[in-house]
């Protein structure tokens, strides 16, 4: 069973706690993915799977929406 059907029986604290702890975590990978990205740009790897541009090998081979793709390269 999927831990979301029990989020409703946590204490506010924990809750917080809990989102407090999953942002920070969201924090550092997405560091880590913008960091792979620029190498990736870097050495313009995505010519070799074919992709004219990062954010076609973005948006088409990983699969990010065109928005998210974008505001990643832009970062």
């Amino acid at each position: 069973m999927s831990e979301k059907f029990f989020l409703n029986k946590l204490s506010n604290q924990v809750l917080d706690g809990n989102l407090k702890q999953l942002i920070t975590s969201e924090r550092e990978i997405l560091t880590e993915i913008i960091l792979h990205i620029s190498e990736v740009a870097t050495r313009k790897m995505y010519l070799s799977y074919g992709y004219p541009s990062l954010f076609e090998y973005l948006s088409k081979r990983m699969g990010y929406a065109n928005g998210s793709a974008q505001r990643r390269i832009d970062a």
